[in-house]
């Protein structure tokens, strides 16, 4: 079984202010919502993992763990992958090159993910095996 990847929007008020390993306290019938899951995407994965440790994530392994975007990210994440366009193949963040159906599968996620923090939601990304 491979690395199984989300994007969750919550209700502000469910989660603390870490901006990563982000604890949830989901009040009774408080949706949790997915924005976004892929199966095994590497580079975003590496992206986020980035993220992560510049957030001040302690654990070497990226997995089981959490980190939470901001609209600034997420601009940051549009740029590595516009930028990986015209790159031929240099590493710009995303580590490997993305294929079509995996750019619109990110680009879906950013454009809910931007939805949903105007909405007073934070969006977590967590990464499971």
């Amino acid at each position: 079984m491979g690395l199984e990847m989300y994007a969750f929007a919550i209700p502000e008020e469910d989660v603390g202010v870490s901006p990563v390993d982000v604890q949830l306290r989901l009040r009774e019938g408080a949706p949790l919502l997915t924005i976004g899951h892929w199966d095994g995407l590497k580079p975003l994965h590496h992206w986020m993992h980035h993220l992560y440790e510049r957030r001040g994530g302690k654990y070497h392994i990226f997995r089981d763990t959490s980190v939470r975007l901001d609209q600034t990210d997420l601009t940051a994440l549009e740029k590595a992958m516009a930028e990986q366009l015209v790159s031929s193949g240099r590493d710009l963040g995303l580590c490997e090159r993305l294929d079509q159906d995996d750019m619109m599968s990110i680009r879906r996620f950013v454009k809910a993910a931007r939805r949903s923090i105007e909405e007073e939601h934070a969006v977590i990304y967590a990464a499971f095996k």
